[in-house]
């Protein structure tokens, strides 16, 4: 296995790990009644997501940053 395979395999674990986090933290607060407050949680929670789909995309695949934003158009 290379530097290069080594350091996205990485990269892929960390996104892997955090996003089940995210998705259980998600689930856990849509369960809760509707407020402002829980609004806020989940806006933070999806910020968390995006962080850490942005680092294994730049840093695990070697994506410019300037063209990560084209991996969220539909």
């Amino acid at each position: 296995m290379t530097f290069d395979e080594k350091h996205s395999k990485k990269a892929l674990k960390i996104l892997a790990t955090e996003t089940a986090k995210c998705l259980t933290l998600l689930d856990i607060e849509m369960q809760k009644p509707e407020s402002y407050e829980r609004g806020k949680r989940i806006a933070k929670i999806w910020n968390k997501m995006k962080f850490d789909n942005d680092s294994a995309l730049h840093f695990g695949l070697g994506v410019d940053l300037q063209k990560v934003e084209k991996y969220y158009e539909l």
